[in-house]
């Protein structure tokens, strides 16, 4: 799926620090470990991010802030939310759209760090001197 350039759906601190009473299948919750990386909101977040990939990796520094913030908008717009959990309040808080913009674009950069690894595979040879490069690199 790739986005198209939207309007912004909120600003940066309106967001931030809001609690949130209940999640729903579009939140986006930060954590790692598959408890969170199987939940609906986390998995649409991730398709997000594989579908727009390429367009990502192709384009100068300066539009990979709009993709981002393009990412952060559509979540936004389904009525997801960037959340983060406070263990000490016990208590989900919403992050704020700048930090779900650097989530996206950490997101970005981990997903391309794991193409790049995924195409240089050992062979054979498991000292991890011997690689075969796959041509789609």
């Amino acid at each position: 799926m790739v986005l198209s350039p939207s309007t912004s759906v909120s600003s940066d601190d309106e967001m931030e620090g809001r609690v949130v009473s209940y999640l729903n299948d579009y939140d986006v919750l930060n954590g790692r470990g598959n408890d969170i990386n199987n939940l609906a909101g986390n998995i649409s977040f991730q398709r997000l991010i594989a579908g727009n990939k390429d367009r990502y990796k192709e384009c100068k520094e300066s539009e990979k802030k709009n993709i981002s913030k393009d990412i952060v908008d559509a979540v936004r717009g389904n009525g997801g939310r960037f959340l983060k959990y406070d263990k000490s309040n016990k208590i989900y808080v919403d992050i704020g759209n700048k930090e779900a913009r650097a989530k996206t674009s950490q997101a970005f950069r981990d997903a391309l760090r794991k193409e790049k690894k995924e195409s240089v595979k050992p062979v054979g040879n498991h000292s991890g001197f011997s690689f075969q490069i796959n041509p789609a690199a």
